[in-house]
């Protein structure tokens, strides 16, 4: 069975491990370029195929069934599809809180499931999301956004205990009597099977102020963070998921060399080494202090064998071993799941125009193989790899893989075409279509580099669907705030937010009104998704990515996954900020700065310039949470003691960001480049360094 398959088949208990997959499975999706992402964040455009616009922005799954007595199944997704050779049949997710391994017992059990979930319209769902709003404010469309309180940083947050004390749940779980009559008058209202033609909804609809966000350009492209370095400390391997039994992707020996790209609270970290990537626990990895005598012997080797052999010193690589492939990067989930990498991820920019009305891009370096993409005459592509081959790696637009050179016209920098195609501008120019989802392509990561940097995302919605995910099969309990004893849907709502520093009112009417209001198709993993019938919102539940929820659901289901865009969701609600960092490569030797932004003048600096090898990187490093994305042009490296991660300093007019490196004296700067080539061509030198006021 294919590894896809087996993990399907297998997570069929909706628990909390499986169900914690699941989501994380789900955030792979995206709303408009289908890259593999990492699970830190995506938009969940597989929604799109499955459901149909009705007036005033009501959406309708397709397969959802008008009949409240009749609750479909959701369609299976293409990659099901595929996998299974055309077969449509999914496989049934079992009811939370019945564990068997039985495969007779829960294709019975999941009957009674499919009768209960997905439906709003059944007595099944859950009514305890009234708002302590009064009803002319509500129709009025007077959003309280000032109720939320929200995270002045939304990093994510530190996994604490999931339960609050008992003096604070029973302060939390008091309602005042406003709260507690719409809670039953929307209970009634849930269980009222009386036919709904939805006209009430879409008056309700038609009264808000939704927003049409615009599609999220995510990208597959890798960003460079600083070297730290790690060493096995005995035979290990490398695993694709943060736990004990994950599938093992690599494998790396004793005093073996991994660079530490993320570290978490939960003893694991992110790591890569050679060409693997995934988690190792934290005890079995030398790092810091521990690693530097391992680092310095090995850097004494490299340097003796480069000496012998009459080589230039290039590093460690050629005495320190790295892990052993256990499969294809395409087969391992871990290997987007943060796209940093110690490698050089930028080269300069090589064009170059397709010839002839339909030239190939091939998924391998041969007319044998699958066809990704396709160019027409006088498409831009950019030349990122085997220039000098018969087969040239190229990147255009979506699409990524191999083109016979002698249908590329391919400009030096230097000469006329490359003028011509800087003056008319890149982006007047067509690029390639996809015909293969870039997820699939084996050629996309032939090389982690790319013509610009990638865009770091924010982790506080993979953090968050993480952490709601663990209380699947807890039970559902109207009027409750217990993530483990019970709670109902504003109530999980409420709580789960609540522990990234966002306070929501306490019911999912309120709830409704606040943040940003957009259209349930444009629903993002992490955003709330509202449920209305005659009129009145009822219902709320996390959207989870791929068309599914994580939600308090009713009494018979409790806290579980179901279909997200069931009938009667009517709008959603945005709440999360997205801290994404995209910064673009600049020349160092170009002001953008004014005399007027200069601040407070901190001394004459002795200015070097490094890039992401070894050479210039030869210390062991600090493992932290989150390295700085390095960028040509936007970071400048100092001790901790001149300024802090993430200041702004100016230096010769142009503006920068800081990272800390602690080999460096006070004195002493060093300016970020993209290869150690263009480190060469530039002297160091002294300068002021300013902050940016």
């Amino acid at each position: 069975m294919h590894k896809k398959a087996r993990k399907t088949y297998g997570a069929r208990r909706i628990g909390t491990v499986a169900l914690t997959g699941m989501l994380c499975l789900g955030m792979a999706g995206t709303n408009s370029v289908p890259f593999l992402l990492s699970p830190a964040y995506a938009a969940g455009a597989e929604k799109k195929d499955n459901i149909s616009t009705v007036p005033n922005g009501s959406e309708m799954d397709e397969n959802q069934n008008e009949n409240p007595e009749e609750a479909p199944k959701d369609p299976p997704s293409e990659e099901t599809k595929e996998e299974t050779g055309g077969n449509t049949e999914q496989k049934p997710a079992e009811t939370p809180g019945e564990d068997t391994d039985n495969s007779q017992t829960e294709e019975a059990d999941q009957e009674e499931t499919d009768k209960k979930q997905d439906n709003p319209d059944t007595s099944d769902i859950p009514a305890d999301s009234s708002s302590s709003i009064p009803e002319t404010e509500n129709k009025d469309n007077a959003a309280p956004s000032s109720e939320v309180k929200t995270p002045a940083d939304s990093q994510g947050a530190n996994q604490q205990s999931p339960e609050p004390s008992k003096n604070q749940e029973s302060a939390e779980n008091t309602l005042t009597k406003e709260e507690e009559k719409e809670l039953k008058e929307e209970e009634e209202l849930a269980k009222d099977e009386e036919e709904d033609d939805g006209t009430a909804n879409e008056e309700l609809v038609s009264r808000q102020t939704i927003i049409r966000l615009p599609e999220l350009a995510d990208d597959f492209r890798f960003w460079t963070v600083a070297r730290v370095y790690g060493f096995a400390k005995d035979d290990l391997y490398i695993l694709e998921e943060k736990k004990d039994d994950a599938e093992k992707v690599g494998e790396l020996k004793k005093d073996g060399l991994m660079y530490i790209l993320q570290t978490d609270k939960d003893g694991w970290y992110y790591v890569e080494s050679g060409k693997v990537r995934g988690f190792v626990k934290k005890e079995l990895v030398l790092t810091e202090e521990e690693a530097a005598p391992l680092l310095l012997r090995y850097q004494q080797e490299a340097e003796n064998l480069s000496e012998r052999r009459g080589n230039v010193y290039t590093g460690i690589g050629t005495v320190a071993s790295v892990a052993t492939p256990l499969e294809d990067w395409i087969e391992n989930e871990a290997y987007t799941y943060l796209r940093a990498t110690v490698n050089e991820t930028v080269v300069d920019k090589v064009y170059a125009l397709a010839v002839g009305d339909k030239v190939n891009i091939r998924e391998e370096q041969s007319t044998d193989c699958r066809i990704v993409g396709k160019m027409s005459e006088g498409s831009l592509c950019y030349v990122i790899a085997d220039q000098d081959r018969d087969w040239v790696y190229v990147e255009s637009g979506s699409v990524r893989g191999f083109v016979k050179k002698e249908f590329l016209n391919i400009a030096d920098n230097q000469n006329r075409l490359a003028e011509e195609i800087r003056e008319k501008g890149e982006n007047r120019y067509k690029k390639a279509s996809q015909t293969v989802d870039p997820r699939k392509n084996k050629a996309l990561y032939y090389t982690q580099t790319s013509v610009k940097s990638g865009s770091q995302q924010s982790d506080v919605r993979r953090e968050l669907l993480t952490y709601a995910a663990q209380f699947a099969g807890n039970p559902y309990k109207w009027g409750g705030s217990s993530l483990t004893h019970g709670t109902d849907c504003s109530g999980f709502a409420r709580a789960v937010y609540a522990k990234f520093g966002y306070h929501l009112p306490r019911t999912s009417r309120a709830q409704s009104q606040c943040g940003t209001k957009i259209a349930v198709e444009d629903v993002r993993p992490g955003d709330l998704i509202f449920y209305a019938k005659k009129g009145r919102v009822y219902h709320v539940a996390i959207y989870a990515g791929n068309g599914r929820t994580i939600e308090a659901a009713n009494e018979d289901l409790g806290i579980t996954s179901l279909n997200a865009f069931r009938k009667n969701a009517v709008w959603a609600v945005h709440l999360i900020k997205d801290d994404t960092v995209t910064l673009e490569e600049s020349k160092v030797t170009e002001a953008n700065v004014k005399e007027d932004d200069l601040g407070q003048a901190l001394g004459d600096y002795h200015i070097t310039w490094y890039c992401p090898c070894e050479l210039c990187t030869d210390s062991v490093g600090t493992v932290q949470d989150k390295l700085t994305p390095l960028v040509e042009g936007n970071i400048v490296a100092v001790s901790e003691s001149v300024a802090k991660e993430g200041e702004k300093l100016i230096i010769n007019s142009h503006l920068y960001t800081v990272t800390n490196r602690e080999d460096l004296e006070e004195n002493e700067a060093a300016i970020y480049l993209s290869s150690h080539e263009k480190t060469r061509q530039l002297a160091e030198t002294v300068a002021t360094i300013y902050t940016q006021k």
